[in-house]
């Protein structure tokens, strides 16, 4: 296992409520946890727990309501309104990291629906969830007419990975989180092939 593989599985575990050490030599007790991961994070979905795991990484669970840096109120999980996952979050409102962790699969649920028929071409569960991640980061939309997709349908998915790092700016400024993000996306979509 990869050092990233074991931080998304401990990760996991954490917030399935287990204290599991995971130390990536792949016996039975760590073929155990990663099982339970695995079936615990996809649920019904069918999303692969890395996405998981790497939007919640990069979102933080924040159980207050706040302003993200274009002036959209957001809560949990980088929830917004326009997710349309049933919460509208505005000033002074709080949820717990259960709520967080629900919203949060409705919106991977939903956006994983929108973004899969526009990608044309097989893709490993890395790829789509690298994919999946940006486009819960940016949108749907943006994500369809995004040159990081255009590179992938097109078949190449060297440029389709530099093209994450394209993304990296709110508001007009590049800020450090979607730079340090999409590295991320990159690394992992490159990673699985």
């Amino acid at each position: 296992m990869s050092r990233d593989d074991i931080m998304a599985v401990q990760r996991l575990l954490r917030a399935l409520g287990r204290d599991v050490a995971v130390d990536g030599i792949y016996g039975p007790e760590t073929r155990a946890a990663v099982s339970e991961a695995l079936r615990a994070a996809a649920g019904a979905s069918g999303i692969d727990p890395r996405a998981v795991a790497l939007v919640k990484e990069f979102e933080s669970f924040q159980p207050e309501a706040y302003l993200d840096p274009v002036g959209v109120w957001t809560i949990g999980y980088g929830t917004t309104a326009a997710a349309g996952v049933g919460i509208e979050p505005k000033a002074g409102m709080r949820i717990t990291e259960a709520e967080a962790d629900e919203y949060l699969r409705r919106g991977l649920d939903k956006f994983a629906a929108l973004i899969r028929p526009k990608i044309t071409r097989p893709t490993t569960p890395a790829e789509f969830g690298a994919m999946l991640s940006l486009a819960y980061n940016i949108g749907p939309t943006a994500f369809s007419r995004s040159s990081v997709l255009r590179w992938f349908n097109a078949g190449d998915k060297d440029e389709a990975a530099d093209a994450f790092r394209l993304w990296n700016r709110a508001g007009g400024r590049v800020l450090k989180g979607p730079v340090r993000r999409r590295e991320q996306h990159a690394r992992r979509h490159l990673a699985q092939r």
